[in-house]
């Protein structure tokens, strides 16, 4: 009798013990999924690209998790990068390749190889949007993948030097934002044939574009500085901030921004009545623009030199990045949408987007 109860108490010790290693797993499985998660270009030619977590409400930034999870770096130059159905597809631009990993783990699943020079990053609807410069002198492209296979289904060929995209309403905005030179359109692409069935005219270099609660499009047009043969700057392309009806395609705002300052990103507040933009090398602050009341602001929401910048969807807040250079630790500093100082985090070399699982 001693013996069974004996048995009895071991078999129990060791199915607790069990229950507790289940547990474990279970919040290993789901560490990634309650935060933001910072994407860190690293450094052109050096294979130093990086991921830094952190988790909503935590003190502490859990750098390289790709490097940590996987034994390996992530490639070079982490230049954009998109949460799908529980996966990250993260576009390495020196690399050539995008990165798919679990957005819970971070355990890589496939590495999509034969890009040139991608960009950004979209999905919708099973599939996989890349946009990518090319070649020296190549027209710009959409590679399209299958989200579950990762097989290539689709090249589609739009613009000069494509940048960011947005899936909408069965179609895909690209906007075409110069490359090696200079673009200044907007290509409308159907989702279903692959095909372009509208081209917008917008300002000079347009890189990024958001969606607001009419249904509007915007899009930052970065404009350039003009070199002459010296790299001397010889003159000035302005940039500007642009509104397109969705359903017109037609241009409804296009606002003057500067001569000498060149925005390269666009955010939208959480309930999409707010447009954002900003960041870049150059640039001073990230500014606010009302959908119903369009005008270019004198007076920056946040002051100072910001990388990139993107808005939390759940609560407004503004995650800024700042890259003192390419060797060294960059910083994410988070405001509310009226601009308070809330935190900062030390994390990779070059952050630049922020994306929130």
């Amino acid at each position: 009798m001693k013996k069974s109860v004996k048995l009895m108490m071991a078999m129990l010790v060791l199915a607790f013990a069990f229950a507790s290693c289940g547990g474990d797993d279970e919040t290993q499985y789901a560490e990634f999924e309650n935060g933001a998660i910072i994407l860190n270009e690293g450094a052109y030619g050096n294979s130093n690209a990086s991921i830094t977590f952190i988790g909503y409400g935590s003190d502490i930034a859990d750098n390289q998790i790709f490097y940590r999870i996987n034994g390996r770096e992530l490639g070079d130059v982490l230049q954009h990068a998109a949460i799908y159905n529980g996966k990250i597809y993260m576009v390495l631009n020196n690399s050539g390749k995008v990165e798919v990993a679990s957005s819970a783990t971070f355990i890589q699943l496939q590495t999509i190889t034969g890009l040139v020079n991608p960009r950004y990053v979209a999905a919708k609807d099973g599939k996989i949007y890349v946009t990518q410069w090319g070649s020296w002198g190549e027209q710009g492209t959409v590679e399209v993948f299958d989200a579950n296979s990762y097989s290539h289904t689709n090249t589609i060929k739009v613009g000069t030097g494509a940048e960011g995209l947005l899936c909408t309403d069965g179609k895909i905005w690209v906007a075409n934002g110069g490359g090696y030179g200079l673009d200044s359109t907007v290509m409308v692409v159907d989702a279903a044939t692959g095909a372009v069935s509208d081209t917008v005219t917008v300002g000079y270099n347009p890189k990024e574009l958001v969606e607001d609660a009419s249904g509007n499009i915007w899009v930052i047009c970065s404009g350039a500085d003009i070199y002459d043969d010296s790299w001397e700057v010889v003159g000035h392309l302005p940039s500007k901030l642009v509104m397109i009806d969705r359903q017109s395609r037609q241009v409804v705002h296009s606002l003057f921004i500067s001569n000498t300052s060149h925005p390269a990103h666009i955010d939208v507040s959480s309930g999409k009545e707010t447009v954002y933009f900003g960041g870049g090398f150059g640039v001073n602050g990230i500014f606010s623009v009302s959908i119903t009341q369009p005008v270019i602001p004198q007076t920056p929401v946040i002051d100072g030199f910001f990388y990139g910048f993107n808005i939390r969807p759940s609560n407004g807040d503004i995650y800024c990045m700042v890259a003192p250079n390419f060797t060294s630790a960059g910083e994410l500093k988070i405001y509310s949408s009226a601009g308070a100082a809330l935190k900062s985090y030390s994390v990779g070399i070059a952050p630049s987007t922020a994306l929130f699982n």
